[in-house]
Parts: structure tokens; C-alpha cells; sequence
């Protein structure tokens, strides 16, 4: 967003709007403008696309925008959705979350709460407790290699390795 300003021309002019807004502050935008709410199209999945249905319902990029109707209470007005709600079952399945995704769910928790959704807020910290923990384990994983690097040549990998290494069946 700050170079963009460079690519503009002296007939078009490029500049970003709403950067200070969070992911639910633009949702909410979406919610209280009636058209934007039917026509709001989040899904990249265009094989999954139906008649009158814009989004597929399932994937991630659903789901985080339907929580986030749900939390305005929003979703029932929707039909750009092939359903009007969101369970802790389909949380479960279709969220997988990123460094930055994390931050999208974690701003969701409040309002799912207010909303008396405790179900959908215990299926998203869920998630984040899963992410949080593959993380640990990964710079677990970092560390371990790098010690082993460093003090040990790298022969617990290669031990690891030649260990694991599949074993090819003769005929």
C-alpha cells in the first residue's frame, strides 16, 4: 500500500481505503449495507459455485466470513451463503490456520462470546490451540536440527535418515 501511489498516472489514481480497519470492521461495512451483504462474494473455489449462491460455503475463506456474520448477527439476512449457519463441526473441518489468519479468528472470539456462540468460540480456540502447538513443535524441530548441526555434524539426521530410509522390495 505505500508504493501503490507510484503506479498512479496523471489520469488514474491508485490509493488504498479502509487500511486502518480490522477484518470484522469491513465485515460489519458488508452487514449494514444490504446490497453488499447479498452480493458479497469471499469463495475462490469457482468449481463449487451453484445458481444464486456466490460462495461455497465450506472453504476456509467461508467460514472466517460467515463467523464473522454470525458475530454481527448478520448470516440469517445473507444469501450469498448456502447456509445460514455455522457449526463447530464445520469449523473443525475447513479451518486451518496461518500467521496470519490467527489474528482474524482471535478478533472473532469476543463477539461469537457476546453472541452467546460458546460452541463456535471453543471450535475456533480449538484451532488456534492446534496451530500454536504444530508451531511449538516446529521451532522445536529448528532447534533441534541446529544443535545437531552444530555440535553433532549433522549425524543425528543422517542416523535418522538411514534408519528411515524406505526400503526397496526385491523381486
Amino acid at each position: 500500500p505505500l508504493i501503490d501511489p507510484n503506479y498512479s498516472s496523471s489520469t488514474v489514481q491508485i490509493r488504498h481505503e479502509g487500511t486502518n480497519l480490522t477484518r470484522l470492521d469491513k465485515t460489519r461495512l458488508i452487514a449494514d449495507w444490504e446490497a453488499g451483504l447479498q452480493n458479497l462474494r469471499v469463495c475462490n473455489k469457482t468449481k463449487h459455485y451453484r445458481a444464486h449462491r456466490l460462495n461455497c460455503g465450506q472453504c476456509e475463506k467461508c467460514v472466517r466470513t460467515m463467523l464473522g456474520l454470525v458475530a454481527l448477527g448478520a448470516l440469517h439476512r445473507c444469501e450469498a451463503f448456502p447456509s445460514k449457519e455455522v457449526s463447530a463441526q464445520l469449523v473443525e473441518s475447513a479451518v486451518r490456520l496461518g500467521p496470519t489468519t490467527i489474528l482474524l479468528y482471535r478478533e472473532l472470539l469476543a463477539p461469537l462470546a457476546e453472541k452467546g456462540r460458546d460452541d463456535l468460540v471453543q471450535a475456533v480456540n480449538e484451532q488456534i490451540e492446534k496451530y500454536q502447538t504444530s508451531q511449538r513443535w516446529k521451532r522445536r524441530k529448528e532447534t533441534f536440527k541446529e544443535l545437531d548441526a552444530k555440535f553433532l555434524n549433522s549425524n543425528l539426521i543422517r542416523l535418522k535418515r538411514a534408519i528411515y530410509r524406505p526400503r526397496m522390495s526385491h523381486v
